[in-house]
């Protein structure tokens, strides 16, 4: 059965319930944001708010980028692995910090992919800080 966009935010907000932050920013909208930046494959928007640098891990690779060169990672991901489904697994935050780990399937056959996107308070607004992308095993 195909979920639908509402319960895909529903199941992020009751993931965030169990992560909520002590401090008074509310990481909801950002976090609700990447959902929708992973299930449509938009780099763009997933690194609409970055520092200059970030990590992305992409297969067990791990490196760092500036924003243009990590656009362009994920842009070819994305390309290479369009989605299919997204689906929120777990959510854990942290002070000034929060982590999302979201299932992520591909065309039929392939194998699942699991993404994690780690944000930190930063100057005043959430920031994608990594991103790290993995098959399941």
């Amino acid at each position: 059965m195909r979920r639908t966009p509402r319960l895909r935010l529903l199941a992020l907000a009751l993931l965030l319930a169990g992560a909520r932050l002590s401090t008074a920013q509310d990481v909801e909208p950002a976090a609700a944001s990447v959902l929708r930046a992973l299930e449509t494959g938009d780099a763009e928007r997933l690194l609409s708010s970055t520092p200059a640098r970030l990590e992305i891990a992409l297969f067990g690779a791990t490196r760092r980028y500036s924003r243009p060169q990590a656009l362009f990672v994920l842009r070819d991901f994305f390309r290479e692995y369009p989605p299919v489904r997204v689906e929120p697994q777990a959510a854990t935050a942290t002070g000034a910090g929060w982590m999302g780990s979201f299932g992520y399937t591909v065309e039929r056959g392939a194998r699942p992919l699991v993404v994690g996107v780690q944000m930190r308070f930063l100057f005043d607004q959430w920031q994608v800080t990594r991103v790290i992308i993995r098959e399941v095993r």
